[in-house]
């Protein structure tokens, strides 16, 4: 017997809760590598810190190893991200491998080495979508981002043959100071292709990591607005704000995304986490059993569960992007306030209330 849904929302909610209540985790970022040919400034992936690391990544065999490993915990939705996955020589074969254990695969690229050949291969393997990092069009903004010559070119070249080939894409924008003026642009290019744009987090280091790319709060709120404001469904819930996670926020718990819950993360070293941004704890999947790495990271969170959250009694609650990766990024712990969060909440509000209710 099948079950019918009205739309993917609807199914995606139905999955999320059957999931929650099991408590499993049906979906996993797997970061393959830190290693990356770009330089943006806003990456948590810092040069520095990526020196020398390329050694320590997993071999071929210890990569399927942890797909099995996730695949036994009741993952059937994957991430492939980084770094630059496609630096990575195996990479086709890793998807082939997902793939083999019939996971939906999601790439996560800046694009840049998607060729001709990338291409027919993406296609052949019946890769599920690309997540694809696209910051301007304009291409001395472009590469004033990525710090590579010539990126602008091959990344459109890029998307030029995934489009010829029907391979479902979607593009994320980071906003910062180099693109406000290119995030419409991006939104209409993204539209008359017919794929998914977002803009993706705020800049989350520009207090601890040095990063002053930062792109001024009110600006921000005015961008999202703009791009998406037309686009979203004005429905009103019984607070009188318009989120369309109100499922998933009723439940009190400290990671909104579902971590500890429903998804997690591993990180290059193997290593199950909460969140790629997010240091520790973290468990090896090689070395620990993995129903054992997925209990430490359900206690973890449940032990934040309990402890006095602001948040929940906060009125900006709602309209607030804060989690406790910006914390952790931001302060060094899980649990404290964003400055920055908070005034971008406040913003937001008042937006949603001065030019009507939209789902965000």
């Amino acid at each position: 017997m099948s079950i019918k849904y009205g739309n993917y929302t609807e199914f995606s909610d139905h999955l999320f809760t059957f999931f929650r209540n099991s408590r499993r985790p049906y979906r996993i970022m797997f970061e393959l590598t830190n290693r990356c040919n770009f330089r943006c400034p806003h990456c948590y992936n810092k040069l520095k810190e990526r020196i020398g690391k390329e050694k320590q990544e997993l071999n071929t065999a210890s990569v399927f190893k942890i797909i099995d490993r996730l695949r036994d915990l009741g993952c059937f939705i994957i991430g492939l991200t980084g770094g630059e996955i496609f630096l990575r020589d195996d990479i086709c074969d890793i998807i082939s491998y997902c793939k083999s254990k019939a996971m939906i695969v999601i790439l996560f690229t800046n694009g840049f080495f998607i060729n001709e050949d990338m291409a027919d291969k993406i296609s052949d393997l019946s890769v599920n979508k690309i997540d694809i990092s696209l910051h301007a069009l304009d291409e001395k903004v472009f590469e004033s981002i990525t710090g590579v010559r010539g990126s602008y070119r091959k990344v459109m070249r890029a998307i030029e043959l995934l489009h010829k080939r029907n391979v479902q894409f979607s593009f994320k924008t980071c906003p910062m100071a180099h693109n406000e003026h290119e995030l419409i642009k991006i939104s209409a290019y993204a539209k008359a292709l017919g794929v998914r744009h977002r803009i993706g987090s705020d800049i989350l280091f520009n207090s601890r990591h040095g990063c002053n790319s930062a792109l001024a709060i009110d600006k921000l709120i005015a961008a999202d607005m703009s791009v998406y404001s037309a686009e979203r469904k004005k429905v009103i819930n019984q607070n009188n704000v318009v989120c369309s996670t109100k499922k998933r926020n009723s439940f009190r718990q400290v990671f909104r995304c579902g971590a500890g819950y429903t998804e997690s993360c591993v990180n290059y070293l193997g290593e199950l986490k909460l969140c790629l941004h997010i240091d520790e704890p973290s468990y090896g999947l090689l070395e620990m059993p993995p129903e054992q790495c997925w209990k430490e990271v359900k206690g973890f969170v449940d032990g934040l569960n309990k402890e006095d959250f602001a948040c929940w009694d906060c009125g900006l609650y709602d309209y607030c992007d804060w989690c406790p990766a910006k914390s952790w990024i931001e302060n060094g712990g899980l649990l404290a306030c964003s400055r920055r969060e908070r005034e971008k909440a406040m913003l937001r509000k008042d937006s949603v209330l001065s030019h009507g209710l939209y789902e965000r």
